[in-house]
């Protein structure tokens, strides 16, 4: 018991304590079982209270007299108590939403506290879990009792609010010219204004759309991060490839450089006049000039950061028409690369290969063999699978030019059917060709950025190189798929055709990992939108890509749903779901980006069902314009079963833009193309690197001056003469790469370094330069280095009869390194160990410094090397 105090303001509370003060709170059972906690009012002894009232006959007079009319403020003819919106007339008392508040006043639903923490859903940072301290400790908004570890996405468009320019708009994410109007609805999304119609930014009568090679000059001085002040400019010229983009007089320049790709954005004049500006706020850039169409043109570009200044001029050179047929019958040659990051390794790797596409002739490949540096030629024939009109056929991933249209001014490439000769018309595009003289240009600009682990900034182009920017465009639609899946072992050991579509997820071979079980019919893979609301489905959705943002690495799949779970069922939708790979709860941590149309139509005689992946799902997955339009079917004749497979729509009229070579300008690349993968030995100061393809590399000082012996690995990045390396182990004191005493570990050492096909140098053209001789590594046979991951060890025959070991981790203790000399006849490998720094870890399995010749038999298969083939099988596979 216990009375309120007036200055509580008694008026607010929801019992009403104005009345009685007196508050009583007791355990009372009543009716009820149970004693329950009930609230209460008392009165206190000797408390005096005033109470007024009338005789019968007053109050029958009272009665008779009485008249009284309920107020109706609003005046629509309902009375304000029975009226849903007493002071806005709305006769009709309309009330959609049926929550007892009509229309014409409803303001929303009275503010809430769902979890009873004393915060109002609308302020709670938690609003469905109980949290009165509110604590947040990463600061994202949302509250630690609830937080997944996963980024604020707050209108779940797929992209992080950190990343959005409206985080509460789904239909918008971006605003490229900073106008506070998105993209998506801006009538001029980068031309900065308000209020705009597509007038504001009219086609002005000239096209500057392209690609361009300029070449700049540029002094000043710009920003230093580590002095954080201003230094003379690094680089005073340069070239680069860019691609112009116009939409009515907004032009887009857009390029790459060692950071990623950038963009300025800017406009022209209908006399040519243009001006970019960058898009970038760290930093103020303006480029401006006069655009002249079919010539080269200057410009004049500022750059301001930190107080710091540069200034310079800009040549754009176009490419120039040429006679397609005078140039394809010498060939033109593409260049592509594609890195990875190995798990296994924790390391970046990276493919080399280019092909050469001549008139009348089969498009021929070549891959970059790292062991041996040479270019390989591919002849094994990839068999690209289509549907058409008639069925299944087929087409080899081999193109040639197969004549000319436009007198002899476009170029028609079909693909070549299976028996290498005879041309296919599954697939025709036309290609036409821009010219640009690139003579003493450096290479790595006009080839992707993994090309400059080959090549550096002294190597440029000479005499009779040309590039050719390349625009294809398809003139058929076409629906291909493959064979050739080979992310899963299972299919690809399983099927003929290893391609199939996943309605759950085993271990079907009972190898500890989950294979897909394939779906049969086109219904295994549509939902009803219960199984999908409840999280049923275990098929994990349709694949669409993966990326990464602020949350960590993610991927995008899509769900096919209908009223019945058919893709004949009503109210048919596919929904584009993001799922992060660290959440906590996958299912339930999944975010829908988007819903789309899907569409079940058929193509001679197959059942298929298609879409077209959304813009923001093909842009944070970084898909390309040949994988927007999926699509999945059913057929039986490859494997004899029926099964669901997928693959990819080719649009009429698609278009592509690449950059290709003469065959001048490709043997230039070739012979200056060289990566650092390799072994590379110094016998005078005793010193052996291997470079690993993995990004690993392991180095052996077997003899020093002042004592230093044993080895160093750890992992390396390459860019033209830049070497990067970070040490994980140092057992050889201060004789290698890592200059500490034993046990230290380096982190981001940085060499200056050539790199050719005879040598690797060192801090070339200074006192310190160290050349170590390449090693002449083959394809083939005993010579080049095996890995022996799961025991750590690395063996190296090298051509002259040499071995070097290296274990660095062993269950006995046994660390250290082993040289000697050794001979193959037949299988077997005769080995002599000179130099035992292992202890009993490698071949010499003794605590002696030498160990005499001891015979192994070994067979060699392939990529890989058994010793004791018929004994305990000790496997390496091939690392250089």
């Amino acid at each position: 018991m216990f009375t309120l105090p007036e200055n509580l303001g008694l008026d607010r509370f929801y019992y009403h304590f104005e009345e009685n003060p007196n508050v009583v709170i007791a355990a009372v059972a009543l009716s009820d079982v149970t004693p329950y906690v009930r609230v209460g009012w008392f009165a206190a002894q000797g408390e005096q209270k005033e109470y007024r009232g009338l005789n019968v006959t007053a109050l029958n007079e009272l009665i008779s007299g009485f008249s009284y009319t309920e107020p109706d403020t609003d005046g629509d003819g309902v009375p304000d108590s029975a009226d849903n919106c007493p002071v806005d007339a709305n006769a009709d008392q309309a009330d959609t939403d049926g929550n007892g508040v009509g229309d014409v006043c409803d303001g929303g639903v009275e503010p809430i506290d769902s979890d009873g923490d004393g915060w109002l859903d609308s302020e709670d940072n938690c609003p469905f879990t109980f949290n009165s301290d509110q604590a947040d400790s990463d600061g994202n908004g949302i509250g630690d009792a609830c937080d997944s570890g996963l980024p604020l996405d707050s209108d779940n468009d797929g992209v992080p609010d950190s990343d959005d320019a409206f985080p509460n708009d789904a239909s918008e994410q971006n605003d490229a010219d900073g106008d506070q109007v998105g993209d998506n609805s801006d009538a001029c999304p980068f031309l900065a204004g308000s209020n705009q119609t597509l007038a504001d930014c009219a086609d002005p009568g000239v096209n500057m759309a392209g690609v361009y090679l300029i070449d700049w000059t540029g002094s000043g001085t710009e920003f230093d991060e580590s002095t954080q002040g201003c230094v003379n400019i690094t680089e005073t010229s340069g070239s680069d490839l860019v691609q112009v983009e116009q939409i009515g007089n907004q032009v887009i320049l857009r390029g790459e450089d060692e950071e990623g790709s950038w963009e300025d954005l800017g406009t022209i004049a209908a006399n040519g006049d243009f001006t970019f500006s960058s898009s970038d706020t760290n930093f103020s850039f303006t480029l401006s000039g006069t655009f002249a169409s079919g010539s080269s043109f200057n410009g004049s570009y500022t750059e301001e950061e930190g107080g710091c200044s540069e200034t310079g001029t800009v040549v754009f050179t176009a490419g120039t028409a040429i006679q397609e047929s005078a140039v394809l019958a010498s060939g033109i040659v593409w260049f592509e690369s594609d890195s990875w990051y190995d798990q296994a390794s924790q390391q970046e790797q990276r493919f080399f290969e280019y092909g050469v596409i001549t008139d009348s002739a089969a498009e021929s490949f070549f891959e970059y063999n790292t062991s041996t540096g040479n270019w390989d030629e591919l002849l094994d024939d990839d068999v690209e699978q289509f549907i058409t009109a008639n069925g299944l056929d087929t087409a080899l991933d081999r193109y040639t030019i197969s004549g000319y249209v436009n007198s002899g001014e476009t170029a028609i490439l079909n693909p070549l059917q299976e028996d290498g000769t005879t041309v296919s018309t599954l697939v025709t595009s036309h290609v036409d060709l821009l010219e640009i003289n690139v003579e003493g240009k450096p290479m790595a600009t006009l080839l992707s950025p993994d090309f400059k682990a080959g090549l550096d900034a002294a190597d440029v182009f000479t005499t009779g190189a040309r590039a050719y920017v390349a625009t294809i465009t398809e003139q058929t639609e076409s629906y291909r798929f493959w064979c050739d899946d080979d992310w899963n072992l299972y299919v690809a050991t399983n099927y003929n055709c290893a391609n199939v579509v996943a309605t759950d997820w085993q271990d079907l071979d009972s190898d500890g990992q989950s294979d897909p079980v394939a779906a049969t019919a086109l219904n295994d893979v549509v939902y009803t939108p219960a199984e999908f609301t409840n999280g049923t489905i275990t098929s994990g959705g349709l694949w669409v890509g993966q990326g990464w943002d602020v949350g960590g690495s993610f991927s995008v799949n899509i769900f096919l749903i209908s009223d019945d779970g058919t893709t004949g069922g009503t109210n048919p939708v596919a929904k584009v779901v993001k799922f992060y790979d660290s959440a906590p709860n996958y299912w339930g941590d999944k975010i829908v980006i988007d819903e789309i149309s899907f569409t079940a139509t058929s193509l001679g005689g197959i059942d298929i069902v298609q879409w077209d992946v959304p813009e923001v799902a093909a842009k944070i997955t970084e898909l390309d314009v040949y994988e927007l339009h999926p699509y999945i079917f059913v057929e039986s004749t490859l494997d004899g079963t029926p099964l669901v497979r997928r693959g990819e729509r080719t649009l009429q009229d698609m278009e592509e833009t690449e950059v290709l070579f003469n065959t001048t300008a490709r043997d230039q690349i070739l012979a200056a193309f060289s990566t650092i993968a390799g072994i590379y030995m110094n016998s005078t100061e005793s010193v052996l690197f291997t470079m690993l393809p993995n990004g690993m590399y392991f180095g052996i000082q077997w003899a020093e001056v002042n004592g230093f012996i044993g080895f160093e690995r750890g992992g390396y990045e390459h860019f033209g003469s830049e070497l990067y390396i970070n040490t994980d182990q140092n057992n050889d004191g201060e004789a290698l790469f890592c200059d500490l005493a034993a046990g230290n570990t380096c982190a981001d050492l940085l060499y200056d370094v050539d790199v050719s096909g005879s040598a690797l140098t060192i801090f070339p053209g200074t006192v310190d330069e160290f050349v170590l001789g390449r090693e002449t590594l083959t394809a083939s046979g005993l010579v080049g280095a095996w890995y022996l991951q799961n025991d750590s060890v690395l063996f190296m025959f090298l051509p002259g009869g040499e071995y070097f070991a290296i274990q660095w981790e062993e269950v006995n203790g046994f660390v250290g390194f082993e040289r000697g000399t050794y001979s193959l006849n037949a299988d077997v490998l005769t080995v002599t160990v000179d130099q035992n720094n292992d202890g009993e870890a490698l071949i010499c399995n003794a605590a002696a410094a030498s160990c005499a010749a001891q015979d192994l038999t070994i067979s060699l298969t392939g990529d890989q090397l058994i010793i004791d083939p018929s004994g305990d099988a000790v496997t390496f596979d091939r690392a250089l």
